[in-house]
């Protein structure tokens, strides 16, 4: 079954991408992103490059001295703990690319549209994500503060 015919049965799709690989360039991302609006998913989900502890790209990446933490709690697919400079690149590159990611499928009329209740949703990301540090005047918490 295709994703056409999914969709005409009801079933919702989730399209996953990875952002940051190494090698990756900065137009190959933008390229990834559009290819994931052109799919037309009804949700996309976008992370960084992670390698997770015992996985062949952790063991690859920590041997080269790509990794730049060991802390479990640094491995959260939302922030890189790659050292991006040593290919070329910047972890705040990466980082926008995955906000520009998610702000560039959800925010589209189209989708809005069809998707109705994810306005309320990232209304309140937006609430929480900045109007709220700012009127507080406290420093946003999460991946987006490096943007």
């Amino acid at each position: 079954m295709d994703l056409k015919q999914q969709k005409k049965v009801g079933i919702n799709i989730v399209g996953s991408f990875i952002l940051g690989y190494p090698g990756e360039t900065p137009k190959e991302m933008n390229e990834t992103i559009d290819f994931s609006i052109k799919l037309d998913p009804d949700y996309c989900q976008y992370s960084i490059l992670t390698p997770f502890p015992g996985t062949p790209i952790y063991n690859k990446m920590n041997k080269e001295g790509l990794l730049e933490s060991e802390k479990w709690d640094d491995y959260t697919v939302l922030k890189s703990v790659i050292n991006y400079e040593k290919m070329g690149l910047s972890k705040k590159l990466v980082e926008r690319k995955l906000a520009k990611a998610y702000i560039k499928f959800y925010t589209r009329p189209k989708y809005l549209i069809k998707h109705s209740s994810m306005i309320k949703v990232i209304m309140k990301t937006i609430y929480r994500s900045y109007i709220k540090p700012t009127v507080k005047e406290e420093t946003p918490k999460g991946w987006y503060k490096s943007m």
